[in-house]
C-alpha cells in the first residue's frame, strides 16, 4: 500500500469540482493529511463504473486525481461522480464554501391520475382495502400512499372541520429522475364570508400508475 501526504487534497479537489464525500469531515485551508492509496471499484446496482478514462483516477476538471483514498479508516471518493450517476446535480459555493445536491434538471413527466374521491366519475370502484385504508385517515391530517393492484393511491385528507369552505385537490402528478410529486392545492374559507356551520372532513383520493419511486406531496398555490 502506498502513503502519501497531500496539502489541502480536499480543497483541491473541491477547486476542480470534485467535491469529495466527507460527513462531519473538515479541515481548514493548508491542512496536511496523511492517505493511503488503495486501488477500488464501483458499483452501482451491480453494475461497474468506471471513473474516468484512467485506472483509479477521476478527472476534476482541471487533472486527474486518485479515484479514492484512506484517511483514518475511511475511504474518500469523489462526490460528484458519484451522485451524477445516482441522478444528482452537484453546485459548490465557493462564497459560503457550501456543496449542494440537487436532481439534475429534465423535464418533468406529466403522470395521469385519476379522482377517485370526491367522486368523478359513477363507474368508479374502490377496492375494499383502499376505501377502507381511506376512511381510517378521514378523520386526520394525512399524507399517504398505498399500493392496489391497479395502481398506487394516494390520499390527502386535512382532519376535521368546523365549517364548509375547506377543501383539497390533486392538481397534477409529475415524475422526475428519483421521485413522483403529487401536486395539491389546498383551499380554506374566505375572511367575510359566511359559510355552513356543519362538521366536514376535506379528503381527496386519487389513483396514479404503479411506480417503485418516492412518493412527494407538494403544496402549490
Amino acid at each position: 500500500m502506498k502513503k502519501r501526504t497531500t496539502k489541502t487534497f480536499i480543497a483541491g479537489i473541491c477547486t476542480g469540482v470534485a467535491l469529495m464525500s466527507a460527513v462531519g469531515f473538515s479541515y481548514a485551508a493548508l491542512t496536511k493529511i496523511d492517505v493511503s492509496t488503495k486501488p477500488v471499484s464501483f458499483t452501482i446496482e451491480g453494475k461497474e463504473i468506471k471513473p474516468s478514462d484512467k485506472e483509479q483516477q477521476y478527472f476534476n476538471g482541471k487533472q486527474y486525481v486518485p479515484a479514492s483514498f484512506i484517511h483514518q479508516d475511511t475511504t474518500y471518493v469523489p462526490l460528484r461522480f458519484i451522485a451524477e450517476r445516482l441522478g444528482f446535480q452537484v453546485g459548490y459555493d465557493a462564497a459560503g464554501n457550501t456543496i449542494s445536491l440537487k436532481e439534475k434538471n429534465m423535464a418533468e413527466k406529466e403522470m395521469k391520475f385519476q379522482v377517485l374521491y370526491p367522486l368523478q366519475d359513477a363507474q368508479s370502484v374502490i377496492a375494499s382495502p383502499i376505501q377502507q385504508w381511506f376512511d381510517s385517515h378521514k378523520k386526520q391530517e394525512f399524507t399517504g400512499t398505498m399500493k392496489g393492484e391497479d395502481g398506487l393511491y394516494a390520499a390527502i385528507t386535512r382532519g376535521q372541520k368546523p365549517n364548509g369552505g375547506y377543501g383539497v385537490e390533486v392538481v397534477g402528478v409529475t415524475e422526475q429522475a428519483n421521485k413522483v410529486i403529487v401536486k395539491v392545492k389546498y383551499t380554506n374559507p374566505q375572511p367575510g364570508k359566511m359559510y355552513t356551520q356543519v362538521i366536514t372532513y376535506p379528503a381527496t383520493l386519487v389513483k396514479i400508475p404503479h411506480t417503485d419511486k418516492e412518493v412527494h406531496f407538494e403544496a402549490v398555490n
